[in-house]
Formats: structure tokens, C-alpha cells, sequence
């Protein structure tokens, strides 16, 4: 997967564990909150960790969560090495590339919001 998929967007990118009672369904929760107002111009994409919390596969997750964005697979850990991800990471990348914000702990829908109003 790669950010060239989503040309002329921003991108929130959720590294993600695959339980559903943790800062990450939490994360989640907050995603689908903004996505519906932002969604012509914001790409959304979870990241599934190998984590020994993982509780659910990645389609029973998607299945509970509801959410339709892509939800990529990172059992070797590339990607999380990549962007040195935590289990809760979430990442804001510009239409150019580059990464304007990181929160490694919850990121809640007020402040992704925030953050994507300051780079739309």
C-alpha cells in the first residue's frame, strides 16, 4: 500500500490493534465521528499491528467496528518500523507527503479534526 493511492488527499493513517475494547477501537470510534465531513478530501487508512493483543482477525474488526476505510495488514512490522508506530499512533500526512502531525496516545475526534482543518 502506498500513499500514492490517494492522490491530491490527506491521510490519517491509524496504526491499530485488532481489539475492540482499547484506545484504538476508541480511535476508531473518533475516525468515523469526522469522516462523513471530511471524507471528499481525506483519506482514512488502519494499520493492523502483530500484537499479542490482538483478540479479533482483521475481518471480524472491520465487521464489529463498521468502518469502510481500508484497514492493511502489518504483521511484519514494515510499516511500523517505517513511521516508528506505537500500538496507538495516528498520523496526519499532507497532500505532499509529508507528515504535519503524530500523537503516539488516543487522538480524539477534536483534535484529529483540528489538525485536519490546519492542512486542508
Amino acid at each position: 500500500m502506498s500513499l500514492s493511492r490517494f492522490p491530491g488527499k490527506v491521510v490519517v493513517i491509524h496504526f491499530v490493534i485488532l481489539v475492540c475494547c482499547s484506545y484504538s477501537a476508541l480511535e476508531v470510534y473518533y475516525m468515523e465521528e469526522i469522516e462523513a465531513s471530511v471524507k471528499d478530501n481525506v483519506a482514512f487508512l488502519s494499520i493492523a499491528l502483530d500484537s499479542p493483543y490482538n483478540y479479533y482477525s482483521p475481518e471480524e474488526f472491520r465487521k464489529i467496528m463498521e468502518f469502510n476505510w481500508t484497514l492493511a495488514l502489518d504483521f511484519e512490522g514494515t510499516v511500523t518500523r517505517l513511521y516508528e508506530a506505537e500500538e496507538t499512533s495516528t498520523f496526519v500526512i499532507d497532500r505532499e507527503g509529508f507528515i504535519r502531525y503524530r500523537d503516539d496516545k488516543m487522538t480524539d475526534a477534536e483534535t484529529l479534526s483540528a489538525w485536519l482543518e490546519k492542512v486542508m
